[in-house]
């Protein structure tokens, strides 16, 4: 028996060995991949079931097997991938102390309360691209979920820059502290994508920036 064959052989019986669930749930995560590295590459509203099926390696009936429409496949897009995202940058909070951000010796708290925010972009910088891109468009349900991702951090952060003004007693305004925090976002996810695209080669300089930002801000 040649090489080949056996090769062939083995692919089948292991094939053969996954149940109906298993394989289908193998297309299902195909599709979704698809889908992301579509969205990601040419945006969502470049997506149709041709396509996706196209990209995963599978015939177009087969989009429908596990999917009703497009607006499905973009619901489990939002809820399967980019939430992941989500989860990352709310465990990245929980990692950060208030109260050290609230000392006077604060600098190393704040390079990494920004230090992990960045690290979490880098190692998903598909699901970044997908979340920035897509939160512009509310018509869809991937937009409307990213936008509310977007939301739910924002509103994270005002919270923390007012635990932070309760500690150091400086008084601040709802309207103050919503601009700081999307100044704050908007610099990070700037920084980030500059770093995906290699503008910016030395990360910890980019921290640099954010925390001479925030430092400002805080004081």
């Amino acid at each position: 028996m040649t090489q080949l064959a056996y090769n062939g052989i083995r692919q089948y019986v292991r094939a053969k060995a996954l149940t109906r669930d298993e394989s289908k749930a193998i297309t299902k995560r195909r599709l979704l991949e698809a889908a992301l590295r579509i969205t990601s590459e040419s945006g969502g509203r470049q997506l149709t079931a041709s396509r996706v099926a196209r990209e995963a390696g599978v015939a177009q009936p087969t989009f429908y097997v596990h999917f009703r429409d497009l607006d499905d496949l973009l619901q489990a897009l939002a809820e399967l991938q980019i939430d992941e995202l989500r989860r990352e940058l709310q465990k990245v909070r929980r990692q950060i102390e208030v109260k050290a951000l609230a000392r006077g010796d604060r600098t190393d708290a704040l390079r990494e309360a920004f230090r992990l925010p960045l690290k979490t972009i880098l190692e998903r910088p598909v699901q970044f691209r997908v979340f920035i891109r897509e939160r512009l468009h509310s018509d869809s349900p991937l937009g409307r979920y990213c936008r509310q991702i977007a939301e739910e951090l924002r509103r994270d952060l005002v919270e923390d820059l007012r635990n932070i003004d309760r500690y150091t007693g400086r008084v601040r305004s709802e309207a103050q502290l919503r601009m700081l925090a999307d100044g704050l976002v908007a610099l990070t996810e700037a920084l980030g994508l500059g770093c995906l695209e290699g503008r910016y080669a030395d990360v910890e300089a980019a921290v640099d920036v954010i925390v001479d930002f925030a430092s400002g801000a805080l004081v």
